[in-house]
């Protein structure tokens, strides 16, 4: 049997790593039992667990300022880009159809191309009153309308009949039945567009 150091285990910051797939596949220095037994193990991971939940607020801190910066930088080009296209368009446009090979519609350079397509004329409704009363004399085919049942307008009174009894519940009616749910809260982030 060959040994293959690249199957070695990692070991890094109290975790065992898997080299081949990058997965945790046990710890060291802490909890190394594999079970919760007492308050002080809870505490243990709770800690850990708030260690890890750090790293994710500063990564995705680290990403959004990235991805600001990114954005910033895809302003100015677009920026520039439409100046080209404001200040040499019209030129541009003329010498690109002067060089338009026979029956092509496309200028072709090592660059880029330059299309030139005639589209079709399309209908935009600005006044949908208006685009209501003339659809309704002349397609009302083309008049949509939507109705759904709003789960959050139901009375209690309904939802005990729905959950309760089955000749009740209509085709589609799915009852999901109720549950614990645990979740461990560490760092809390901030809501941003709610400002919490």
């Amino acid at each position: 049997m060959e040994d293959n150091a690249t199957d070695e285990l990692i070991r890094e910051n109290g975790w065992v790593i898997d080299p081949n797939t990058g997965e945790v596949v046990g710890v060291y220095g802490w909890l190394e039992k594999g079970v919760v037994e007492t308050e002080q193990d809870l505490w243990i991971l709770q800690k850990k667990m708030l260690d890890v939940d750090s790293l994710i607020i500063g990564e995705k801190a680290q990403l959004r300022r990235i991805q600001e910066m990114c954005e910033k930088r895809i302003k100015t080009l677009e920026s520039r880009r439409n100046w080209m296209e404001l200040k040499y368009g019209v030129s541009a446009t003329l010498v690109a159809r002067e060089l338009l090979p026979r029956n092509k519609k496309t200028y072709t350079s090592p660059y880029g191309e330059i299309t030139f397509r005639n589209s079709k004329a399309k209908i935009k409704f600005t006044n949908q009153e208006a685009a209501l009363t003339w659809a309704r004399c002349h397609q009302p085919d083309a008049i949509k309308v939507a109705e759904s049942v709003l789960v959050s307008k139901l009375s209690p009174q309904s939802i005990h009949d729905l959950t309760t009894y089955l000749g009740m519940r209509p085709d589609g009616c799915e009852i999901i039945p109720e549950q614990e749910v645990v979740k461990f809260v560490g760092i809390k982030e901030k809501d941003e567009d709610n400002g919490e």
